[in-house]
């Protein structure tokens, strides 16, 4: 009995990898309509001469004579979608090859960008979020002390007792404002493969959060390469560990906390990326007295308990919205300033320089740029914002490149998740092809029509960002 529903079993994944195979093919549509014209076509050149007008058959020949330009017609448009869906295989290939040579490269490539110390898990295709082709699943939330067992982990307690005073110190002089509130540790990832509806054998990812605090994030993982004495040498966490994570399921292997971020590309309505000089509220990426440009960063929170969906479990899509509420005042309240038109997850990344997680999104709100400025005063943590700053979300806009570039006269994004989560946002928006050729492109022009609050409205572009931009 078990070897005969062995059979049935086997003859049914067989069947279905047939029909996932038939679903997926792009070639095959249009080498059936091809294959049908050729019989329709051998059958009407043979009837035709034996039949006489006026006669049923006649008429019968008639008629499929008429099929014949309609299969015409029909190849034509499967070979333009044929080609489309060769392009989407031949981008969604190439983007593989880059995320995972991001992990050997510890840096992530693309034309003439570069992001330092940022590695890729999964990204996103042209306006398909990487949740549709792979899965995450996330576990019951553990409790505090979860990395306790783990070799390494006694040193968190030895940095802080060394660190600590100094932090607190060092942010009251700057007038910097630090909380030892709750955070998320991603104690845990594993990785499976599953079939998804459409037949097709995707990645599960399976993840473990536990409930931690933000005092232990500053004195560990936050500050890998400050030096720290242990049995009367100095030595750093970065030194410390055996070894550096060579894939997103080695962060469970991490002696030290794995703090989750999410950052989030806002749009406005008529197409403006929002940019936030921020306040004395954010240690991460600070820039030194002899860096001129201003420090620009997109909407991002650190990931906290709450940020729970309907299934009481971690959702970092709630992380996003509460950023776009606390920050911009964006949400379905109704004192909000707008509402989030459509928010799609664009990529899931590893930093290894601060040993952070990070979930990225983009989201297009709507309201234009000169609402969201009015109304910004009545965004909860807007006073975390210093003034906000807008480009016009376009890869023909120069201004737009070379801040991906490293390569803004005025602005640079203020840390490298901040350049992480603006990839995504444009792979997600404008494929990776149309990204790669204008980071490659050697010249452009800023944008700097006097649009009501964008850069060159708010008198921070030189003279000489505002001409003809080229790059050797």
């Amino acid at each position: 009995m078990s070897k005969t529903l062995r059979t049935v079993s086997s003859h049914r994944t067989r069947l279905e990898r047939f029909a996932s195979w038939l679903r997926l093919s792009p070639l095959l549509q249009p080498m059936l309509l091809f294959w049908f014209l050729v019989l329709v076509s051998a059958l009407t050149i043979y009837f035709y001469p034996k039949t006489e007008e006026g006669t049923y058959l006649r008429e019968i020949v008639v008629a499929a004579i008429g099929s014949l330009l309609t299969i015409l017609g029909a190849i034509a448009v499967a070979l333009v979608a044929f080609q489309k869906q060769l392009r989407s295989r031949r981008e969604a290939k190439k983007i593989q090859r880059v995320d995972r040579d991001s992990w050997t490269k510890r840096s992530l490539k693309v034309g003439g960008m570069t992001i330092d110390d940022i590695v890729v898990v999964i990204s996103c295709r042209q306006h398909s979020p990487w949740t549709e082709s792979a899965v995450m699943e996330w576990q019951p939330t553990l409790q505090g002390g979860s990395r306790a067992g783990i070799p390494g982990s006694e040193l968190v307690e030895l940095t802080k007792s060394q660190w600590l005073d100094s932090i607190l110190l060092d942010a009251r002089s700057k007038k910097i404002s630090l909380t030892n509130g709750e955070c998320v540790d991603m104690r845990d990832v594993t990785i499976s493969y599953i079939q998804n509806s459409s037949g097709r054998r995707v990645p599960k990812y399976t993840i473990t959060p536990a409930v931690e605090y933000y005092f232990d994030f500053l004195c560990s993982t936050a500050n890998l390469d400050r030096p720290f004495e242990k049995e009367g040498k100095q030595v750093t966490l970065r030194s410390e560990l055996e070894q550096e994570p060579v894939d997103i399921e080695s962060v469970g292997e991490i002696p030290y906390m794995a703090k989750i971020g999410v950052g989030t590309a806002a749009i406005t309505s008529d197409n403006y990326l929002v940019l936030g000089v921020r306040g004395r509220t954010a240690i991460a990426g600070q820039f030194g007295a002899e860096e001129p440009r201003r420090a620009v960063h997109i909407v991002a929170e650190g990931m906290i308990p709450e940020d729970r969906g309907i299934t009481g479990r971690i959702n970092p899509d709630k992380s996003a919205r509460r950023a776009l509420r606390e920050e911009l005042g964006i949400s379905t309240e109704s004192r909000a300033i707008g509402e989030v038109k459509h928010l799609a997850a664009t990529g899931f990344f590893f930093d290894q320089l601060r040993y952070q997680p990070c979930f990225s999104y983009i989201s297009h709100l709507d309201v234009d740029r000169s609402q969201l400025q009015a109304g910004l005063g009545a965004a909860q943590d807007s006073w975390e914002v210093e003034k906000l700053l807008f480009i016009r979300f376009d890869p023909e806009n120069a201004e737009l490149i070379t801040l991906l570039c490293h390569e803004h006269p005025d602005l640079k994004l203020a840390s490298n998740h901040a350049h992480a989560v603006l990839w995504f946002a444009c792979l997600y928006e404008f494929g990776y092809f149309r990204m790669r050729d204008h980071l490659n492109m050697p010249r452009g022009r800023f944008d700097t029509v006097g649009a009501p609050n964008s850069l060159s409205g708010s008198g921070i572009l030189t003279q000489t960002s505002q001409q003809v931009f080229r790059r050797e």
